[in-house]
Order: structure tokens, then sequence, then C-alpha cells
């Protein structure tokens, strides 16, 4: 919280330098340096394990039964023809399950990154520093997506990434980006191997966007040392996003090696398939939902449930959507998970069941 009021009081001391109408001028005729402020407040509510204090699989809205701050945080971005720079300082719950490992201030960083334009003909760019990730189609911000909640896809994902990036626009239709990484969502290295990512975007017109994108990467660390190579592929399809009828489709497989007592080394899997609708009306905001499959059955990724049974499930949720006002957006979704493996949900009646019910509301406030 200390470190966010001094950016906030630091870049209001840059801003009075300047007059009142340079900022105008620079923000909306020619927009170099943008600012925008989002908080995202929620409640949720574990009905199959009410008195828990943290909701089991989540980053994302994991705070049981008490009104919580998900995500707050200030868009800073500077753009001309040649360079980039933005910079996302950010606070609340999401921050603090996502970014645990992290150290000191970067505990409260969710984008730090700059870019540089390489070739004055072509649409060719080097950027560096805290990147946003491109596996998947959700990221943290709730306010862009189809569905108030995350998706067990996006939540075992990277939300962001260290390195390099280069990224070469063909044409309107094609574009391609090559990562160069620290790891698997890590800002520090954990190993110092270096890690390798690719992405792969296809816009055949204004409303469809297809991506592929890859992971190969060593994931050995002081948590997981007999972690070994990690290899990763996902893609996904949007459609029509800002329209009356909209969807998005995520497919994602992915093989953790793993070092055995006896010396061999064995290949996890683990993958997921999930599929997001929404139906806006003119005046009563819209509908949304999702149904989704994930299946992790050697507890390659989601750890800490019940140890003696392996990750599968299916899921669903029913959500509403409306702006109470133009920066006020209203938020409500009903989400249960169902195991098909036995009983790994915490549960109030027994130690596990084989479902979870999560109710959440939130208040997302746009500037």
């Amino acid at each position: 919280m200390r470190v966010l009021l001094k950016i906030i009081l630091f870049t209001a001391t840059c801003a009075n330098a300047q007059s009142l109408d340079t900022l105008k001028i620079d923000s909306l005729k020619s927009p170099k340096f943008q600012m925008h402020i989002v908080a995202d407040w929620y409640y949720a509510y574990n009905s199959s394990a009410p008195k828990t204090d943290v909701i089991p699989l989540y980053v994302s809205m994991n705070q049981n039964n008490q009104v919580n701050n998900n995500l707050s945080y200030i868009d800073l971005k500077y753009e001309t023809k040649r360079f980039k720079a933005r910079f996302i300082p950010a606070i609340g719950s999401f921050m603090g399950a996502n970014s645990a490992t992290e150290k000191g201030v970067f505990k409260n960083i969710l984008e730090a990154n700059t870019a540089v334009k390489l070739s004055k003909k072509k649409d060719l760019w080097l950027e560096g520093g805290i990147l946003g990730s491109p596996y998947t189609n959700e990221n943290p911000y709730s306010q862009e997506h189809l569905t108030y909640t995350r998706s067990l896809a996006a939540e075992y994902v990277p939300y962001y990434q260290a390195g390099l990036k280069v990224t070469y626009k063909y044409n309107q239709k094609w574009k391609g980006s090559l990562y160069l990484l620290n790891g698997w969502q890590q800002i520090y290295d954990l190993n110092t191997s270096k890690s390798f990512g690719t992405q792969l975007e296809y816009k055949p017109n204004s409303k469809d966007v297809f991506n592929w994108n890859t992971y190969v990467g060593n994931e050995n660390s002081l948590q997981n040392p007999n972690f070994r190579t990690r290899y990763f592929t996902d893609l996904f399809w949007t459609h029509n996003f800002d329209g009356k009828f909209s969807f998005a489709s995520c497919a994602y497989y992915g093989l953790q090696e793993v070092e055995m007592i006896n010396g061999t080394r064995e290949f996890l899997p683990w993958g997921q398939l999930n599929f997001s609708a929404r139906y806006r009306m003119k005046k009563w905001g819209s509908f949304s939902g999702r149904v989704e499959y994930f299946k992790d059955n050697q507890n390659s990724l989601i750890q800490g449930l019940n140890q003696n049974l392996g990750f599968n499930c299916v899921g669903a949720s029913v959500g509403y959507n409306n702006y109470l006002i133009p920066v006020i957006l209203l938020r409500a979704e009903c989400k249960t998970l169902h195991s098909i493996n036995g009983d790994i949900f915490p549960s109030s009646s027994s130690n596990f069941g084989d479902n979870m019910v999560l109710f959440t509301v939130g208040l997302t406030a746009i500037f």
C-alpha cells in the first residue's frame, strides 16, 4: 500500500509540473501519455465450505465470505512512433495470491515494460520487462472478459512473465512474437535456465481472433526439485467480443517432465477445454456463462487438495453484468465445480466433497 501511495504522489507531482491545457492536448488529441485507474471490489461465498477463509484453486476473487479488493491498479502508458512504455502498480487479494513468491516491491507490480521499434519500415518491436502473458484469452482485468470470474484454465497458466519479447506484425491479419523468459510466471529466475515462448495471432476479419501459443522451459526449483522441462501449448478463439452475442473458446495441453526417485523420468500431462459466451440486451445489461473441463490426474500443477486423488473436474457458471453508470460495472456470478475422481474439495460436512459452489458479486470502477 505504501509503495502504491508513493507512486500516486509521484505521478501527481509530475502532472502538476505541466499546465492543464498541455495535459488535455496530450491525452485527448495526441495520446502519447495515458492513465487509467481501475478498482475491482467483490464479495465471494463458498457454500460448500462457508467457514474457510480462502477459496481453493483460485487466485482471482479468492477470499471467502468477506468484502475484499480483488485488483486495484493504475495503468500508465506512454507511446510514440518508435517507443512504448507501460507501468501498472497494483494491490488486492489477487496480487497477494498471484505474486506470493515474488520479492519486495515486485509483489505489487502487475506489468512494467518498455518497447522500441527496430525498423522504420517494418512493424518490428523489441520489448522487455514484466510482460502480460499470452496464454489463454483471459488476463487479470475482469472488465475485459465475458465472465466476471476466471476459468481454471487462466488460473493455471502465467498471468505475467519476465523477459524479452520480439514482435513482428506482417499485416492486418498476421502477427507473431518470440519470448525469452526467466520461467513460468517468475520475475526472479529460480534456476538460471532460460525459457522460450511463442505466439501466433491470426485475425481473418474484424470479429474473429485466433491465437496459438507455446512454452518450453526448465521448471526445476527449491519448491519443485524433481521438476525438469515443461512443454505447453494452447489455442484460443474469440468471436465478436464487442457485439451483441460474443463467445470465446480455449484449449490447452501440457507435459511436465519429472525425475523420479529411481532416476528415471516421466512426463505428467494436464489439459483443459472451456467455452464462454455473453448475450447483450439494450437496456438490461448482459448475461454470460461458461462451461469448462480440467484434467490433472497426477497433480502436476494443481496441488494442495486431496492428494489421494488426482484432479479431474467439470465446471459451469452463469452471470449477469450491467453498467450502473458509465464508470461502474456491476457483476454477479454463480459457479460450480464437480469432481469426476471423487471427493477433492474442502467441505463443511466432511473433510472433502465432490462439489464446490461459489457465489460472487463485484463492483468495478473504471476511470
